[in-house]
């Protein structure tokens, strides 16, 4: 990758590291679904309004089928499981567990034969998935909510996994704009049933902190962050894109600990250095087999 590719890999890991916080705050006031269904919505009135001169609806009716996918698997699922489990664990667990993508990613990778296996990358999967393993153990003040929470964000991970492939696949043809707004007009649209079965009309308050949390969810982590995404994924290729996994769970955990007084277990550190140091061994140059 270009040194320009590697800024935007470290900002987007910022942007996507600080989501975690931002949920948890939101969920003080909106439902999962709620908040998935408004953070994707905002972002795609922004990316609507950006594109209005090329015409929208004219892009969506071309190719919906392809961006209902990514609408699904990078917008929709994992922002609504994201959401749903960090009602019950903290955000910085749920940012380790979205260390999972590029091992997943790479499984992806190889069952499409977009790559061949090797050995070293074998056996960094393997160690990255025994981190997992250890991150779903239930620890003696846990409950079922607590695992549940943890498989769903581990689903969410896996989802941005399927969307890294997907995009490489079909989407590096088209702009990264036109990518963002199509995928996310969609995303609110498959959103839209549940967070109608959520009734959010029904909330008595909303605080000020959910509310900004929301709004600075839509645009930095949602808006900004997908811009980049698909910028670095046709330019600098889908394994070396979710490199930004090692970057994320320290920056949820940092903001975990500071802001939201999150306490770390040693499961964290174990469960998170295994995946960290299984994606070290499976990254191995991935720069030149991507």
């Amino acid at each position: 990758m270009k040194p320009f590719h590697w800024f935007l890999l470290v900002f987007l890991s910022m942007l996507w590291g600080t989501s975690f916080l931002f949920t948890k705050l939101a969920l003080e006031s909106f439902s999962p679904f709620s908040f998935a269904f408004l953070r994707i919505s905002l972002a795609a009135l922004l990316a609507a309004w950006w594109l209005k001169s090329r015409g929208v609806w004219t892009i969506l009716g071309e190719r919906w089928r392809v961006y209902l996918p990514m609408a699904v698997f990078h917008s929709a699922l994992p922002f609504s499981f994201f959401a749903w489990g960090q009602q019950y664990i903290d955000s910085g667990l749920a940012g380790v567990m979205n260390s999972v993508t590029p091992l997943f990613t790479l499984l992806l990778v190889w069952l499409v034969k977009l790559e061949s296996p090797k050995m070293l990358k074998s056996i960094g999967i393997i160690i990255g998935f025994g981190g997992v393993i250890v991150l779903l153990q239930p620890s003696p003040h846990d409950g079922e909510q607590e695992l549940l929470g943890t498989l769903a964000c581990l689903v969410a991970a896996c989802s941005y996994g399927v969307a890294a492939v997907y995009t490489r696949l079909r989407l590096g043809q088209y702009s990264s704009m036109e990518n963002t707004c199509g995928q996310l007009i969609l995303s609110a649209l498959v959103l839209t049933p549940f967070m109608l079965w959520e009734a959010p009309w029904e909330i008595e308050t909303i605080s000020l902190s959910s509310l900004g949390a929301l709004f600075a969810s839509a645009f930095f982590s949602t808006f900004v962050a997908f811009l980049i995404y698909f910028r670095l994924v046709s330019n600098a290729g889908a394994l070396n894109t979710t490199l930004v996994a090692y970057l994320i769970p320290i920056v949820a955990v940092i903001w975990g600990v500071t802001l939201l007084d999150e306490k770390l277990g040693y499961e964290i550190f174990i469960g998170g250095g295994l995946i960290l140091t299984g994606l070290f061994i499976a990254g191995k140059r991935s720069t030149n087999s991507d």
